[in-house]
C-alpha cells in the first residue's frame, strides 16, 4: 500500500478544533500524521497526494444501530399508529421476499459507504447478514438477534451458543448478540448473553406500549406475541419501567448499547447515568413513528454516551448518518455542531467498543476518513463544524482502514 496524504480544505479534529489547509497522512491502514498539509508534505516526502481542495476531512461516520436486511422495504409500509401491526406487516413482507438477502446487504453497505458511514452496528434475524457483511469493505459489528419470551429457553440458548461459537472476527468485523427487547426476550436469555465474550445491544424503551406491557401486562404486545407463537403465558409483569427492569438484571457488569430509549423518566436517567451503557438515538426513525422530545441532550449532560443510528430503511429515507446529523441540526438549531458531530463519530465508536481504533483523526488510529464538500471554500477553519451540518455538501471520498471504498464525482 502506497503512503498517501489526503489534502483538504481543512481537517476537523473534534470539538471546535479544525486545521485550515490541512491533511492526513496514511500508510499501512493507519494514520501517520494530521495537521497542515505543508508540514505533512515535508515530513512524509514522496507520499502520493489525494487532492480534495473543496472538502473537510473528518473521521468516518458511525451508524450505531441499523437493520440492513430490511433495506429493500423502504416506503412500503406506512405507520398508522399501531406498532405491532407495522412490525407484523414488515415481517410478512420480508418473508415474501425470501431468504436471499445477499443483494440487499451488499447494496446497503454500498449506500452506507457513499454516505460517509464507515462503521455499522447491524442487527439481523437468525444472524443471516453476517456472511454478506463479511464481504464488504465497511467496518461492522454483526449482532445476532436473540428472541424468546417463553419459559423454555433451551432452543434460544442453543442458538446463542452457536452464534458465539461461529464467531470469526477480523480486522473489519466484530460479532455481537442482541437480545431483542424486554417484551420479546426472556430475562434468562439476557443474562446468558451477558456471560458471553461478545459485544451486546438491545432495543429498550422504544414505545409506550412496551412500558404498558412490562408494568401490568396490558396493551398491544400480548395479543401480537400470541399471534406469532411466542407467548405461553409464563411472563409475569414486572411493575417497573423497561429501563429499571433491564438495569435490575444480572448482567455481570457488562455494558450494552441501548437502541432508541425514546421514553425515560427522571429516575430512569439517573440510574442510567451511573452505568456504562450507551444509547443509540435514531432521530429520523423516531420522527417516522411520531416519538417526540427525546431526552438525548439531558443524557449527554449527565455523562451518558449517546450515538446516532438510522434504524432501517423501513422507517427511514436513507442510511446516512450525515443526514441524521443535519436533521438534528435543523430540529435543535441551538445545539452545538460539535456535539452533533461527536454523536456521529467518536460516540458511536465508543458505543461499539471501537474507540481505540476509530472515531477521531489521531496518529496511530485506523485510517477511517470521510471527505465532505464545504459549501464555501472561503470559510475559515473555525466555521467548519457548522458548515458541515448547515450546508448541503456531499461525501466525495470514503476511506476504511486506509482503502478508498467510495469516490464521488468531481
Amino acid at each position: 500500500m502506497v503512503m498517501l496524504i489526503l489534502r483538504g480544505h481543512s481537517v476537523w479534529l473534534g470539538g471546535a478544533a479544525a486545521v485550515g489547509r490541512g491533511g492526513v497522512a496514511v500508510d499501512g491502514g493507519r494514520i501517520l500524521g494530521v495537521g497542515e498539509y505543508s508540514d505533512l508534505l515535508g515530513e512524509f516526502s514522496g507520499a502520493a497526494v489525494v487532492d480534495l481542495p473543496d472538502c473537510v476531512l473528518l473521521p468516518g461516520l458511525v451508524n450505531g444501530h441499523t437493520h440492513l436486511e430490511l433495506s429493500d422495504l423502504g416506503g412500503r409500509v406506512p405507520f398508522e399508529g399501531d406498532f405491532t401491526e407495522w412490525v407484523g406487516r414488515i415481517v410478512e413482507l420480508r418473508t415474501e421476499l425470501g431468504d436471499d438477502i445477499a443483494g440487499t446487504i451488499g447494496a446497503a453497505c454500498e449506500a452506507s459507504l457513499a454516505g460517509g458511514v464507515t462503521t455499522v452496528g447491524d442487527i439481523s434475524h437468525e444472524n443471516r447478514a453476517r456472511a454478506e457483511l463479511a464481504k464488504s469493505g465497511i467496518r461492522k459489528v454483526a449482532f445476532a438477534e436473540l428472541i424468546g419470551l417463553r419459559e423454555d429457553v433451551v432452543g434460544p440458548l442453543d442458538y446463542l451458543a452457536q452464534c458465539v461459537w461461529e464467531r470469526s472476527d477480523d480486522g473489519l468485523m466484530r460479532v455481537g448478540v442482541s437480545p431483542h427487547a424486554p417484551y420479546s426476550t426472556n430475562r434468562k436469555l439476557y443474562e446468558a448473553a451477558a456471560e458471553c465474550d461478545v459485544l451486546l445491544t438491545t432495543h429498550l424503551a422504544e414505545t409506550v406500549a412496551e412500558a404498558d406491557f412490562l408494568r401490568d401486562g396490558s396493551g398491544i404486545w400480548p395479543a401480537y406475541l400470541k399471534r406469532i407463537g411466542r407467548w405461553d403465558g409464563s411472563f409475569e409483569p414486572v411493575g417497573v419501567s423497561p429501563i429499571r427492569y433491564f438495569l435490575g438484571m444480572e448482567l455481570s457488569g457488562r455494558d450494552f448499547l441501548l437502541a432508541h430509549v425514546n421514553y425515560a423518566d427522571d429516575e430512569d436517567l439517573a440510574l442510567l447515568a451511573g452505568r456504562g451503557h450507551s444509547v443509540a438515538y435514531c432521530p429520523r426513525s423516531a420522527d417516522f413513528f411520531g416519538h417526540r422530545n427525546h431526552r438525548f441532550r439531558e443524557m449527554l449532560a449527565m455523562g451518558i454516551n449517546v450515538c446516532l443510528g438510522t434504524d432501517s430503511l423501513a422507517s427511514n429515507d436513507s442510511l446516512s448518518i450525515l443526514d441524521e446529523m443535519r436533521f438534528l441540526r435543523r430540529r435543535y438549531p441551538q445545539l452545538e455542531a460539535e456535539t452533533i458531530l461527536a454523536m456521529g463519530t467518536i460516540n458511536g465508536a465508543r458505543a461499539l467498543g471501537w474507540a481505540d481504533e476509530i472515531g477521531s483523526l489521531a496518529v496511530g488510529k485506523a485510517a477511517d476518513i470521510v471527505a465532505v464538500a464545504v459549501s464555501d471554500r472561503g470559510i475559515g477553519a473555525e466555521d467548519v463544524p457548522a458548515d458541515i451540518l448547515d450546508g448541503d455538501g456531499q461525501v466525495k471520498l470514503t476511506m476504511v482502514g486506509g482503502t478508498v471504498v467510495y469516490r464521488g464525482d468531481g
